[in-house]
């Protein structure tokens, strides 16, 4: 879809839509990360991301496995990483309801070693010292762990966290997985990330005015799973050495309908610059968005092909808003139009 949109902008002589990029911050999860030198690898872990309700925040969990590969034991100082959302320049908090700033934009934190709760402190960190953290942490909830000769030890960490989100209704999941790469070997065996937005939903590059300015969700190889409000996008990865944080933008599609009423819809003169292969494509997208299953092969090839598109077994046709609707109808009258004019110029 990316060629109907610099087609788009090409015609008019004008860019593509392209809504403000505004944004309230959250606080953002990370990899534990070994504060003091150690011996250990990261085996696997599992990160599960929980919406708590319409912008409420999500409930995060991550837990980890950490094996001592060393023949003695050792004792590690394991630190849970942030940045300092208070300090100048940061973006404008997404503060979770009823909460109040604070530097992490992250509450409620708790880690537990061997399934038993650990008391943790937060310290400021000494970026000269702190084993290959990234020079943008400035904080980190740190606790101390022994390791028996061996061991696989299992961590767990807890927290809640507002939802990132932009002026134009874009909501965005974030953790940060490189800082997964300071451990031993600077691989983790298996990585699986699960998000659950609790709503229907469509990736913002499901969007045509998003799409060129939003990449795809990160890192690479995910799913989409579930229909209705029990979709979900997760990540099944073996043996990473992780180069790419978690990033997801999405958009509820109860939000949809408001989007469209602050950034509208192109415009009948901006359709008809379109190629008619284009157009309906474009008025297919609509349904698309929704989970409809379609069975003209060429449409059911094109957006079996788009990493955003599920059938969607709760589709229905009134799920659409009144505005795709209108669009739906001028676009189709826009190609009735030129099927119209073919006939009649035929000899």
């Amino acid at each position: 879809m990316k060629r109907f949109l610099m087609t788009l902008a090409l015609c008019l002589g004008l860019p593509a839509m392209a809504p403000a990029q505004d944004t309230s911050f959250a606080g953002t999860g990370a990899d534990l990360v070994p504060v003091s030198d150690a011996d250990v690898r990261f085996i696997d872990e599992h990160i599960i991301m929980e919406a708590q309700g319409h912008n409420a925040g999500w409930k995060v969990t991550s837990v980890f496995h950490l094996r001592n590969d060393a023949q003695k034991d050792q004792t590690v100082q394991l630190g849970f990483p942030f940045v300092d959302r208070t300090k100048p320049g940061q973006p404008a908090p997404a503060l979770l309801p009823g909460r109040e700033l604070n530097r992490s934009l992250i509450y409620d934190f708790a880690a537990t070693v061997r399934k038993s709760p650990v008391k943790t402190q937060e310290i400021a960190l000494d970026k000269s010292k702190a084993k290959g953290l990234n020079q943008a942490y400035d904080y980190a909830y740190v606790w101390d762990v022994t390791f028996k000769p061996g061991e696989t030890l299992e961590v767990t960490v807890t927290y809640n966290t507002g939802i990132t989100h932009r002026l134009d209704g874009c909501l965005f999941a974030q953790y940060n997985l490189k800082s997964g790469a300071n451990w031993k070997g600077g691989t983790i065996g298996r990585t699986q990330i699960t998000i659950i937005p609790h709503k229907r939903f469509v990736l913002c590059n499901a969007i045509e005015e998003l799409e060129s300015s939003i990449p795809l969700p990160t890192p690479g190889e995910w799913k989409l799973e579930g229909t209705g409000d029990n979709q979900k996008i997760t990540w099944d990865l073996r043996n990473q050495s992780p180069k790419e944080d978690l990033s997801l933008c999405y958009l509820p599609l109860e939000d949809y309908p408001a989007f469209r009423r602050q950034w509208g819809y192109p415009t009948r003169e901006m359709l008809e610059q379109l190629p008619t292969e284009e157009l309906r494509i474009r008025r297919n997208q609509y349904y698309a968005r929704y989970g409809y299953a379609f069975h003209t092969p060429d449409m059911k090839k094109h957006f079996s092909a788009q990493p955003w598109y599920r059938p969607d077994s709760h589709y229905s046709v009134r799920d659409l808003p009144n505005g795709d609707m209108e669009q739906i109808k001028l676009i189709k009258m826009i190609e009735a139009k030129r099927k119209h004019q073919k006939a009649i110029q035929k000899p």
